[in-house]
């Protein structure tokens, strides 16, 4: 995952902020197809096919940690998600490996995320609520972008048809963070295996309850 720093055009769009991690590739796509308007940053992967030449750019994205979450915004939306799955999935990605050293780096580092963003931001969602009712949890972007009138279900239903999983994977041109493993067996077996391990030490350590 390239470094990512302060860039001042987040300043004037509002600005969509998750761990990496939890989900916002998904939500990213959905959201650019939804509203047929492109999302700065321009590098991740894209449903758009003329995003490259567009600049009526509707909101800005960031993880905020490798600038040491010093950023500063008055319109935030955060995403989180069950944070045994994002540290599950940030050590397989970044280290190939977990063990207790490097978990506990990591919910020290979600614990200050979360203390920063888990309050008093405009629109706080949750991953999995997301992918539980859609146009339920939709209303709540629709409101934080300030777009007056009811919500096009038929039209979010099949964004989200296109931006499935499987397909963000065949998109992504970085294959460390996502390949085709992470819809294998052999990856869920494993997964379930850390979770066994460490869920309950990285809940009660975050205070996450569902």
């Amino acid at each position: 995952m390239a470094g990512k720093s302060y860039d001042v055009r987040m300043e004037d769009l509002p600005l969509f902020i998750s761990y990496p991690r939890s989900g916002s590739n998904w939500l990213n796509c959905l959201m650019e197809l939804y509203f047929d308007k492109p999302r700065l940053r321009t590098g991740p992967v894209t449903f758009l096919k003329d995003r490259d030449s567009r600049t009526d750019y509707m909101w800005f994205h960031d993880h905020d940690i490798f600038s040491d979450l010093t950023i500063k915004h008055s319109n935030i939306l955060y995403l989180y998600r069950n944070p045994c799955d994002v540290i599950y999935s940030l050590l397989k990605a970044e280290c190939g490996k977990y063990n207790d050293s490097l978990v506990d780096v990591q919910i020290k580092r979600l614990q200050n995320h979360y203390e920063k963003y888990m309050h008093n931001n405009k629109c706080i969602l949750r991953y999995e609520d997301l992918k539980k009712d859609l146009s339920i949890e939709f209303l709540e972007i629709l409101r934080f972008f300030n777009i007056n009138g009811s919500l096009n279900e038929n039209k979010l239903i099949n964004c989200n048809r296109k931006v499935k999983k499987e397909e963000v994977i065949n998109k992504e041109v970085d294959k460390r963070y996502f390949s085709r493993k992470l819809l294998s067996k052999e990856y869920a077996d494993d997964r379930d295996n850390f979770k066994s391990k460490y869920e309950g030490l990285i809940l009660s350590s975050l205070n996450y309850k569902d």
